[in-house]
C-alpha cells in the first residue's frame, strides 16, 4: 500500500487521499474468529487478528495519510445485536451499509477530508 499512497497525489481540488479498512465477517464477529483458529491452529500457534489491520494502520501513519479501520464500528453494533453481514458471504447487508456510511461520513467530517472547512 506504501507504493501506493506515495505515488498518490490526490486531487487538486483540496481533497486528501484516506485510506478505509473494510474488515470481513471474521474480524468483526468474535465467535466466527474462533471457528477459524479452532479448525486451522495447531498446538502451540497464536494467532493475531489485528496484525494485518495493524500494519495498514502503522503504514497510513508512515505515509501521513489520514485512516480509518471500520472494524470498531461495525463491532460496537454487533455488541447491541446486529447482523450486518449476509449470512453466507462478506458483503455488508442494508444495516452493515448504514453502519460503515454513518462512520465514514463523521470521519469525513471530523478530519475535514473534503476540505469543506475553508469553503465560503
Amino acid at each position: 500500500m506504501g507504493r501506493y499512497v506515495k505515488s498518490h497525489r490526490g486531487p487538486a481540488a483540496g481533497s486528501k487521499f484516506g485510506v478505509v479498512v473494510a474488515p470481513s465477517s471474521i474480524r468483526v464477529y468474535d465467535e466466527q474468529w474462533q471457528r477459524v483458529v479452532d479448525r486451522h491452529a495447531a498446538p502451540g500457534d497464536s494467532f493475531d487478528i489485528d496484525q494485518i489491520h495493524g500494519l495498514l494502520a502503522e503504514d497510513a501513519a508512515r505515509s501521513e495519510r489520514p485512516h480509518l479501520d471500520l472494524t470498531r464500528a461495525l463491532r460496537a453494533e454487533v455488541r447491541d445485536g446486529a447482523e450486518l453481514y449476509y449470512p453466507s458471504e462478506q458483503h455488508w447487508n442494508r444495516a452493515g451499509n448504514a453502519v460503515v456510511a454513518r462512520a465514514i461520513a463523521e470521519w469525513l467530517q471530523q478530519d475535514d477530508l473534503l476540505g469543506l472547512t475553508d469553503a465560503p
